[in-house]
């Protein structure tokens, strides 16, 4: 069905044919909805993330102004390889995070 099908359906008001439309589109959605992977939420070590976030706070503080681009740049990207949020970290990206910001207080 192509856009222009479907406008003059909605003008003619050809009410079978609107039906077919959003039958086609509910298919297609549950279809989409069945066949797409549902990632597992797993919980986040509440006294890791503390621990990384302070680590990173401090961090931040350190570098002054630049602290939070250096920690993105210096830190969290080289540690996990992409740029990602706290809320979208796992535990695995933590510990990472973590061994770098400390590697980064010994040096």
């Amino acid at each position: 069905m192509s856009v222009h099908f479907i406008e003059e359906a909605v003008k003619a008001k050809d009410i079978p044919q609107l039906l077919t439309f959003l039958s086609l589109i509910t298919q297609g959605l549950q279809e989409a909805l069945i066949t797409q992977d549902v990632k597992a939420v797993e919980a986040v070590d509440p006294d890791l993330k503390k621990r990384v976030t302070v680590l990173a706070i401090s961090y931040m503080k350190r570098c002054g102004d630049k602290g939070k681009s250096q920690f993105l740049s210096e830190i969290l990207v080289p540690a996990l390889g992409t740029h990602k949020t706290f809320v979208d970290c796992t535990d695995e990206d933590f510990r990472l995070v973590e061994a770098k910001l400390l590697e980064q207080s010994d040096a």
